[in-house]
Formats: structure tokens, C-alpha cells, sequence
């Protein structure tokens, strides 16, 4: 037992898209026939590949596909359990005539990896795929909701030497012609940060573009810090330990990104460390300052922030809060024990201490443990958490 004869060609026609090709078997040397394998090259393939490798033993013709603008020559193999025969005599070169290729290049994407940048990429398209000579991706660009487009002076990154010359067309396209069908990115550079463009990219050859329609994707170039402060930053309303701010809003065109909200910085005049913050979200122009201590200077400033950039701070404004009321936990009462023969309403001594600007006052008791009024400063009142008897 051997490996078959190589089969014998008897028919070869070729057509604009695809070759038939037919062949008979010569012998399998007493080792039953498998199947055939249809093999080709191209002027893109030195080597042999295979086009169909699993044609079963009964078949003895196959039509094989051919991609436009290519020359392609054929041979048959038959195998066996023993092994491949040797192939069978070459075909003629079988001309596939060039055609606008069938598709544009598939998943296009747009990202902005830095302020004023648009980097656009796509898959690229297989020497197969041109379906005839000169070959290029065409990208095609342009600007949505902007006045200026005409303006708008873009540099790409011309990594690759055989870029074209950027043009653009009646409706704002802007285009860069691309020769080396390996490069599959252009970044665009120098854009106005944050702007909206419409993206696509087209397949070409010297008999057209890609008939399919061609898909267009939106992006927005990078994000850069906001130009602008807020202004008119004004103290809206306050006491002891809540500050309302209010500010009025910075214009949009001026935030070079999408709005994140507004950063409210705060510290104390005799505090050097880092400033609290607090960020509000979206468009409020308003921010509440909670948990400040009574009677003391603050500083604070604001500044808008996007998805990426926080901008530059407003000129900073000084505050001072309003005297508080002693908290519970900052006073204690201490109560002479009166005698025991000492009917009520008396009078006990008092002293307070811990609460700031409060002295030593005089209270009522109705008992030993009770207290019916207390005093304090002018400006505060004591409230009292804890009694402590004196002996």
C-alpha cells in the first residue's frame, strides 16, 4: 500500500470570481481514496495554500472562490490512510478581473488619549481583500456644531511616509489618503478640546471605493482643563457652623469637556494644612460648608471641574462665622449640696466649666438634682448635660 497517484486535471475554466476546476483519480495503490485537496498561489503567496482541503473521495470537480485582481494557478492532491500523493500538474494562471473592493474596513473607533487629539483606528483589510492595485484607506473627518470648521488647521501623525495630502470637500469632510494598506491609525492633532466629529474610513482602489455604505462613527477629541473661574463667589447665608456660598456659573464653551461639578476648597485662617474639599455635581452654582467651628476666619475658593481637568480657583473670599452656642458635651454645671433642713426654692452656688465665655453664676434648685434655669454670657445659654453635686 502507497499513497495515491496524483489525480490528473481534465478541466479548468476560469470566471471572474471563482476557477471550476475537474480531475480524475489515477490509482489509489490498493489503499482506498479519502479524499482531494485543491491547492493554490497567488502573486501575494509564494507558497501553496490550501483553498479546500476536505473534498470528499467521490467528488472529482469543485469551484473555487477567487478574489478580484489576482492571477491564481491551481493543482489537485488526493490522499488516503497512507498519506498525500504528489500533486497533479499546475493550471494556467486563471485572471480574476479587478473590481472596487467589497467592503470598508470593519470596526472603527474613535479615542482621544490627549487634550485636542482624535486617534482613530480601524481593522486592516488582507492583500485579498483589495480586489485590484493601488490600494488606500481614505479618512474622513469633520466637525459637528462648530462654526469654525474651515478653520480648523488638524496636523495627523505621519508615521507612515505614503500619507497624502489632507483635503476637505463641500460638506466639511476633511481626508487623508493612506498607501500602506498595514497601517490601520491616524491621529489627528492641534483639534479645539472637546469637540464632536463625525469619523469614517473608506476602502479604495484604482477602479473605486467599496460600494457597501459606509459607517460613520462620532467622537470627541481630548478634554483640556476648563479656561475659566468662577466669579461673583458671595456668602449667601451663615451662623455658627454652616456656611452657604453661592457663585455664578462659568460659560460652557469654556469648560473644554463634559461638566463634572465644582470644587469648593476651605480652611481655616490659622490652619496651614491642606484645605477640605467638597465637589458638587452638575451645574449648581450653591454649596453648603456644615461642621465649622463657631467664631473663627475661613478662607475658601471655587473652581469648576470637568471629567478629566479641574480648572483655575476664583479669587478667594474670607468669612468669619457667628458666635455658637455651647455644645452639651462642652459644660458642666457643678451645684453646692445645700442642707439637708433647707426647704425648696433655695439658692446654690455654681460653677461652670469648660464652655468658653461662661462664669460662675448663681442658680435656682428646686432639689438637689434638678436645675430650673441657668445662665450664661450675653450671647449664649449654657445647656446643661451633666449635674455634679459638690460635697
Amino acid at each position: 500500500m502507497h499513497v495515491p497517484n496524483p489525480p490528473s486535471l481534465t478541466n479548468v475554466e476560469c470566471n471572474p470570481r471563482s476557477a471550476y476546476l475537474g480531475w480524475a483519480s489515477t490509482g489509489d495503490n490498493n489503499a482506498k481514496l479519502q479524499g482531494f485537496v485543491i491547492q493554490y498561489k497567488t502573486r501575494l503567496h509564494s507558497e501553496w495554500k490550501d483553498a479546500k482541503n476536505q473534498i470528499p473521495a467521490s467528488d472529482t470537480s469543485f469551484t473555487v472562490n477567487m478574489s478580484p485582481g489576482l492571477n491564481y494557478t491551481f493543482r489537485v492532491l488526493a490522499f488516503n490512510r497512507v498519506g498525500m500523493s504528489e500533486p497533479s500538474q499546475d493550471t494556467a494562471e486563471c485572471s480574476a478581473p479587478g473590481l472596487p473592493p467589497d467592503f470598508h474596513p470593519q470596526n472603527v473607533s474613535v479615542t482621544a488619549p490627549a487634550p485636542g487629539t482624535l486617534h482613530i483606528s480601524w481593522e486592516e483589510m488582507e492583500p485579498e481583500d483589495h480586489n485590484g492595485p493601488d490600494f488606500q484607506y481614505k479618512v474622513s473627518w469633520r466637525a459637528l456644531d462648530d462654526d469654525d470648521d474651515d478653520d480648523d488647521d488638524t496636523d495627523g501623525d505621519d508615521g507612515n511616509a505614503t500619507m497624502a495630502e489632507e483635503d476637505e470637500d463641500e460638506d466639511g469632510w476633511q481626508t487623508k489618503m493612506i498607501e500602506d494598506w498595514e497601517q490601520s491609525a491616524l491621529e489627528l492633532e492641534d483639534l479645539p478640546p472637546y469637540q464632536q466629529y463625525e469619523v469614517k474610513v473608506e476602502a479604495r482602489n484604482s477602479y473605486g471605493e467599496a460600494l457597501e455604505e459606509t459607517a460613520v462613527v462620532a467622537g470627541f477629541s481630548g478634554q483640556d482643563e476648563p479656561e475659566d473661574a468662577p466669579e461673583k463667589v458671595r456668602i449667601a447665608d451663615a451662623d455658627a457652623t454652616d456656611v452657604v456660598l453661592t457663585w455664578q456659573p462659568v460659560d460652557e464653551d469654556s469648560l473644554n469637556g463634559p461638566l463634572l461639578g465644582y470644587k469648593v476648597e476651605y480652611w481655616e485662617e490659622s490652619d496651614d494644612s491642606d484645605p477640605e474639599e467638597i465637589l458638587t455635581t452638575g451645574p449648581v452654582a450653591r454649596a453648603e460648608l456644615e461642621g465649622l467651628r463657631p467664631f473663627t476666619t475661613y478662607h475658601a475658593r471655587i473652581s469648576v471641574a470637568n471629567a478629566e481637568y479641574t480648572g483655575p480657583p476664583s479669587d478667594t473670599v474670607e468669612f468669619t462665622t457667628a458666635e455658637g452656642v455651647a455644645s452639651l458635651a462642652s459644660a458642666t454645671l457643678a451645684i453646692s449640696k445645700p442642707s439637708p433642713s433647707q426647704a425648696p426654692p433655695f439658692v446654690a452656688s455654681c460653677r461652670c466649666s469648660g464652655a468658653q465665655g461662661l462664669a460662675s453664676k448663681v442658680v435656682n434648685c428646686s432639689k438637689w438634682s434638678q436645675v430650673l434655669h441657668s445662665a450664661g454670657t450675653p450671647s449664649s445659654s449654657i445647656f446643661l448635660q451633666s449635674i455634679h453635686l459638690l460635697p
